[in-house]
């Protein structure tokens, strides 16, 4: 078999990467080494050999194309976020017979799911680049879009935070297909949907080609049902995120003139309406009874009293443990809950569940962060973020119109969710954070294909 066999049976074998990486989302999306009661029937762990696969499929990338990844500002990031997860765990272990960090780890499965993340990353640019066109990894987001919007619209345990879409959402059919499917906290998917909504908004503008221009319609189906559950929803953060993304994409790729115009007035109505819901302005349905009076409700209040105690409880962990925090994904074990307890949190609990409740995160990113890897952590994560919004930025400067509108829905979801994990947290060993790695391996796509062109077009 000569160099040229070699290298198509690799680009064949490579074919499969898709399919390892849905099962990885798969697997991985179940809980590892969790304690009863709160244990799923699958344990991601049992399926940690399928990160073989990851090197596997890099070495045929270089036996077909003489690369193992493209190079781009993200690599030096990625690669970091592995380097400190993994001495962040071994400093729990004990080096040198002497243990750094404060609390036992959860294990080496913990690193799974990143590492399914830089996968991701990785699979999307390099089928930007092999197709030398966004088609494949934007129709993977588009399928994404129509998926995440009909399990958030059937599944979520939709809470009383607005009375007035109560009638709507008690009567909506519900489905669950165990184990996977199951409900879900309106504010888990919030964060999810919070990446996704303007991401599938900025879709409807792109340049399809002639013969795909249905995808532009059917990008609109998605962001409808993305958006009717982030709003029936009712996480406020989200909202307030995702109102901000669309107001950037109306402004940057919407065309001038009577399109822009009624793109922002359509923004500015979904302000109004979002305004009144969280004022309480609006009348409750007939067989419930109306608050005495209008403004922000007793819950609004107590939700964002509870938050700051949170956040204190969480920066005191980094204050504590500046170069470990208290360890991956430990916020919410019982040893940390007890020596950084949120009085507010912890013992006050209704009276269906008692006590104590599991607080799972401190909702706010990058405290979790910190409180998760410490300050070599939040370096990490800062320095992937900035990464990400210079390609992006590079896109948008230099780019067509196709990366133009790429760079901004990308960044609008980024965008998003940043607002978002202000007040709330998908943690970064999240289930849902593989949402977050598609939205930077569409940025690495874009600058890839970007820079191929610019040196097309220079040479």
């Amino acid at each position: 078999m000569n160099i040229h066999q070699f290298k198509r049976s690799a680009k064949f074998l490579l074919w499969l990467e898709p399919l390892v990486l849905l099962t990885m989302v798969y697997t991985f999306w179940f809980p590892s080494n969790y304690p009863a009661p709160y244990g799923e029937p699958i344990d991601r762990a049992q399926f940690a050999w399928l990160v073989l696969f990851v090197p596997i499929f890099m070495l045929l990338r270089f036996i077909a194309y003489g690369r193992l990844w493209s190079r781009t500002p993200l690599e030096f990031w990625l690669i970091g976020l592995i380097v400190v997860g993994w001495l962040n765990l071994q400093t729990a272990e004990g080096i040198l017979n002497r243990q750094i960090a404060p609390y036992p780890t959860r294990g080496i499965f913990m690193l799974m799911r990143p590492l399914l993340g830089l996968a991701l990353v990785v699979y999307l640019m390099e089928t930007a680049r092999a197709q030398k066109s966004m088609l494949i990894p934007l129709l993977w987001m588009l399928a994404l879009g129509f998926a995440a919007g009909i399990i958030a619209l059937g599944t979520t345990q939709w809470v009383t935070k607005a009375a007035a879409i109560n009638a709507i959402t008690d009567s909506m059919p519900r489905f669950t297909l165990r184990p996977f499917i199951d409900s879900f906290n309106p504010n888990e998917l919030a964060g999810a949907l919070a990446w996704l909504t303007p991401l599938l908004a900025g879709l409807m503008l792109y340049p399809w080609s002639r013969g795909k221009r249905i995808l532009r319609g059917l990008s609109a189906a998605a962001f409808i049902l993305l958006f009717a559950a982030l709003f029936l929803g009712q996480s406020r953060f989200a909202i307030t995120g995702v109102i901000l993304g669309l107001g950037g994409i109306a402004l940057f790729i919407v065309p001038r003139g009577l399109p822009r115009y009624t793109a922002v007035a359509g923004v500015v109505v979904i302000i109004l309406l979002q305004a009144a819901l969280f004022l309480n302005i609006f009348p409750p349905p007939s067989n419930q009874t109306a608050p005495a009076t209008t403004g922000i409700s007793a819950r609004d209040e107590s939700s964002f009293n509870r938050r700051f105690d949170i956040w204190r409880s969480a920066l005191d962990i980094v204050i504590d443990h500046p170069l470990t925090g208290a360890g991956i994904n430990t916020f919410r074990t019982g040893d940390v809950r007890r020596d950084y307890p949120v009085v507010t949190y912890d013992f006050d609990c209704p009276q269906t569940t008692g006590c104590p409740r599991v607080l799972p995160h401190a909702h706010n990113e990058l405290l979790q962060l910190g409180a998760d890897l410490g300050i070599p952590g939040l370096i990490i994560f800062i320095g992937w973020h900035v990464a990400t919004a210079y390609m992006l930025w590079r896109c948008w400067r230099s780019g067509d119109q196709g990366a133009r509108v790429v760079a901004v829905s990308v960044a609008t979801g980024l965008l998003a969710h940043i607002v978002f994990s202000m007040g709330d947290a998908i943690t970064l060993w999240d289930r849902f954070y593989f949402v977050h790695w598609l939205l930077i391996g569409l940025a690495a796509g874009q600058y890839v294909l970007m820079r191929l062109n610019y040196s097309d077009t220079e040479s």
